[in-house]
């Protein structure tokens, strides 16, 4: 009996080995992918989301105005 529990988990051992063998081996080869930006871009990306906001707080201004016209 008791050499029938060690040989369970032996064996129970061996595959948790082989797992985490394998998973190492996934992630290792995984390459990386690095994004950089520039901070130029990004600032000229945050200027124009504020324009096209601003343009479009003057739009529904212009817009309501105009309901208010008739």
């Amino acid at each position: 009996m008791n050499r029938l529990i060690m040989l369970i988990l032996t064996s129970v051992l061996v595959l948790t080995a082989c797992n985490d063998g394998q998973e190492k081996e996934r992630k290792e080869s995984k390459p990386k992918v690095e994004v950089k930006v520039n901070p130029e871009k990004k600032k000229i990306r945050k200027l124009l989301n504020k324009t096209i906001i601003k343009q479009k707080a003057k739009q529904k201004m212009l817009h309501l105005n105009h309901l208010k016209n008739k």
